[in-house]
């Protein structure tokens, strides 16, 4: 939650209202998501073991939610037309 805060904030050329309205809905998003992910990892754990949990803990999750976070503030920058889909001519 905190690196989507800083992407969002650290953008340059956006006005701090659509900076305030992207957080009000991605920080509470963000929130479930970790909420899920925890639900997840207990539950793999508890069903195929510490080892399992443990991997999914320290390996997985801490691959996939910085490429989660990194993906939603992409999908931001293009949505508000910072990125420019069509390549230089």
């Amino acid at each position: 939650m905190v690196l989507f805060l800083a992407f969002i904030m650290a953008t340059p050329h956006v006005k701090f209202k659509e900076k305030a309205r992207v957080l009000i809905i991605g920080e509470p998003m963000f929130f479930l998501l970790n909420i899920a992910r925890l639900y997840l990892t207990i539950l793999c754990g508890y069903k195929y073991g510490v080892n399992v949990m443990n991997l999914l803990h320290k390996i997985v999750w801490e691959v996939v939610a910085p490429v989660v976070v990194i993906a939603a503030w992409l999908i931001w920058l293009y949505s508000i037309r910072i990125i420019d889909t069509q390549a230089p001519r």
